[in-house]
């Protein structure tokens, strides 16, 4: 147990370093471009292009971690990001003032740092049993709520009053404590030296999600519900906040989505506290997120609101021991490729879902709110007629 917990500490280290780093340079390239070219299409051009890349590029990041050892990957993608850095510094007129240049510089970032994460969770998910796993993501999920917040604020402060090249250095220690993490990081069980290593090609890689998707009744229950429960996860943190303050103040939005943070890491606590009843926890997510939304969404003060956010955000965050379970039950020879199959699936859906939400808050915000909890029970429907989704079964530790 021991071993686990330090491989555990050293991936949650590592994932912290590397988030600040990304938050740092994802917020360093929006804000000059924005500021540069007087335009916030410039960084929402960047931002819809990296979603994309990273939606299309998922199996092909999978076909590539599941074939070297998790720990070389992810230092690979640590010192492709670094490498990076080094081109940024010599390019930094030419990419904070042109969209194109920003895009290529993002995306190849992006492409590094897809491969060390999934590598991360791929290496995680193979050193810890399932229940240390569960409260692993947990705590990882808390690491990253608490990083977002206080990244943005030190972050606006950083870009604010230090030069680009201050930045830049910041956000390579960042990477390099992350591959510092990695190094010492040694799984628990390695895959069969005398394995042959299959070749690598993307037709392959998607021949065999398909077939591995057509055949388990898990994977297809576990991945029509992501697809259907991101239908109201791109909506609701991201647009509903706005509908319901647009006619109140810029502090009613922060608000509303400070409390959402802050119900997200209560959850996630909770998660770590009652990791082995998966189950339970996902059925009260999503009856506790729809009726939190329909409350928030039913014309009461804007107090009750924010109370009413802060609840969704922790019956939100009760949902996570369900993935983490669902990535345990994931042959570890196809693992990495059948989770970016998955994801290049349900990444479709979080668009629909702004585009409905938004089209029907138009007419009255109780109605998404109406939308988002159907959603929800849709998604009860779908567990409930899954016995392995509704009652998961975990090993003994």
């Amino acid at each position: 147990m021991s071993h686990q917990r330090r491989v555990a500490n050293l991936l949650l280290l590592a994932t912290v370093a590397a988030s600040i780093s990304d938050l740092l340079l994802d917020l360093q390239v929006a804000w000059s471009l924005a500021s540069n070219l007087g335009s916030v299409l410039a960084p929402a051009t960047v931002l819809a292009s990296s979603l994309l890349f990273r939606a299309a590029m998922s199996v092909v990041v999978g076909g590539i971690v599941d074939r070297y050892a998790p720990r070389t990957t992810m230092l690979l993608g640590l010192i492709g990001s670094l490498l990076l850095l080094l081109a940024f510094l010599a390019f930094v007129p030419i990419i904070l003032t042109n969209v194109l240049a920003a895009v290529v510089f993002v995306l190849a970032n992006d492409f590094c740092q897809s491969i060390f994460r999934r590598s991360s969770l791929i290496m995680a998910s193979r050193s810890l049993r399932t229940e240390v796993f569960i409260k692993f993501q947990a705590r990882t999920g808390v690491a990253g709520r608490l990083v977002g917040t206080a990244g943005l604020l030190s972050s606006g402060v950083l870009i604010a009053f230090v030069s680009v090249s201050v930045v830049v250095m910041i956000v390579a220690f960042g990477y390099m404590c992350a591959a510092v993490a990695c190094f010492f990081a040694t799984p628990g069980a390695t895959r069969d030296a005398g394995k042959p290593r299959e070749r690598l090609t993307l037709a392959g890689d998607l021949r065999l999600v398909g077939s591995l998707l057509m055949r388990s009744r898990f994977l297809r229950g576990f991945t029509l519900v992501l697809f259907v429960a991101n239908l109201a996860y791109g909506f609701v943190p991201q647009l509903l906040p706005l509908a319901l303050s647009i006619d109140e103040s810029v502090q009613s939005l922060t608000m509303i989505r400070a409390g959402i943070a802050v119900g997200e890491i209560i959850g996630l606590v909770i998660v770590e506290r009652f990791s082995r009843h998966v189950g339970r926890l996902f059925r009260l997510s999503m009856i506790g997120g729809g009726a939190s939304v329909v409350l928030a969404t039913a014309g009461v003060p804007m107090g009750l609101v924010v109370g009413a956010f802060l609840l969704y955000g922790l019956f939100d965050a009760l949902s996570q021991p369900l993935f983490s379970y669902a990535v345990k039950q994931i042959d570890e020879e196809h693992r990495a490729r059948v989770l970016g199959g998955i994801d290049a699936i349900v990444l479709l859906s979080p668009s629909v879902g702004l585009f409905i939400g938004s089209w029907l808050a138009e007419g009255g915000v109780l109605l998404s709110g109406v939308f988002v909890c159907l959603i929800f029970v849709v998604c009860l429907l779908i567990v409930h007629r899954n016995p392995v989704l509704s009652s998961p079964k975990l090993e003994r530790e």
